[in-house]
């Protein structure tokens, strides 16, 4: 049982982004070149931070709290703008990618700290 929940930390994807070509056709690579690179760019982010998030380790172990913040922040940018419809192209993907960025710049430097003090 253990070998099988350790695949699907690592395995979700798979599961997850043939539901994302349905809702974006420019993950499938169909549209404006800028779109599609966009799309597929944050697409490829939000998997990292949902699977930071669902592993929970970046560099030292992460708490419940940072684990939801990372991967709610990961969620956000997976789903492609031209699904919910907004306004203003890129802003949901684009938050979700800066504040999951911002997370993770967190936990680095919050690592590096227990690094130095540790050898100091």
């Amino acid at each position: 049982m253990e070998t099988g929940w350790a695949a699907m930390r690592m395995g979700w994807v798979k599961y997850v982004l043939p539901f994302m070509f349905v809702f974006s056709p420019t993950l499938l690579m169909v549209g404006e070149p800028v779109k599609v690179a966009w799309d597929a760019a944050t697409a490829l982010v939000g998997v990292y931070y949902v699977t930071v998030g669902i592993v929970g380790f970046f560099r030292r172990d992460i708490g419940w709290i940072r684990r939801l913040a990372i991967a709610a922040a990961g969620a956000v940018a997976l789903v492609p703008d031209a699904s919910v419809g907004l306004a203003i192209p890129g802003f949901m993907s684009g938050a979700g990618v800066a504040i999951g960025g911002a997370l993770l710049a967190y936990e680095f430097l919050a690592a590096r700290r227990l690094r130095a003090a540790g050898a100091g």
